[in-house]
């Protein structure tokens, strides 16, 4: 299943990408959001092409349907997100690292910020594929829904942590 998300940010696009590495930020989006980060390694230089290396395990607190608890053995939906950042740029290059049968489920794209006119665009593309008889398609549906509402969430969560702290923000 394919993914393309496009966020309006009221601000410069280097002020959204560095508040995307500000604790406060983060806690609070991810509260919103309704999932669990759990920062596993962030190595400068140890991803593709020398990129900044960041990985990060992500839980979500909805319980997921009785069919996919049972195929994935968990109430809850979670993954390792390996993310190969190039900071300059605004740019990386993004993997999901399932817990379970890595060869069934994949998942990765791109995530990059560029100015536009009153503020920047955040832009995810990508695509998830699960291959699994008679439920595969309604996991990528459901993945799909999952990553889009949190990437909305963030976004507006963005906004208000923006608009919170007054012009020297944006």
């Amino acid at each position: 299943m394919r993914l393309d998300s496009r966020h309006f940010i009221p601000c410069d696009p280097r002020v959204f990408w560095d508040l995307l590495e500000d604790p406060a930020f983060l806690a609070s989006s991810d509260s919103l959001s309704g999932v669990l980060r759990e920062i596993l390694e962030d190595t400068p230089g140890a991803g593709r092409d020398g990129r900044r290396l960041l990985r990060v395990r992500w839980t979500s607190q909805r319980d997921l349907p009785g069919v996919v608890k049972r195929v994935l053995g968990s109430d809850h939906l979670s993954y390792e997100l390996q993310q190969h950042m190039d900071d300059e740029a605004m740019h990386l290059h993004w993997h999901i690292v399932p817990p379970i049968s890595p060869d069934r489920f994949k998942g990765g794209g791109e995530f990059w910020v560029e100015p536009v006119p009153g503020g920047c665009q955040r832009r995810v593309t990508g695509e998830i594929e699960v291959k699994l008889r008679l439920v595969g398609g309604r996991i990528e549906k459901m993945l799909a829904a999952e990553i889009s509402k949190g990437h909305e969430k963030g976004a507006q969560a963005a906004a208000r942590w923006l608009n919170s702290r007054g012009p020297r923000h944006s």
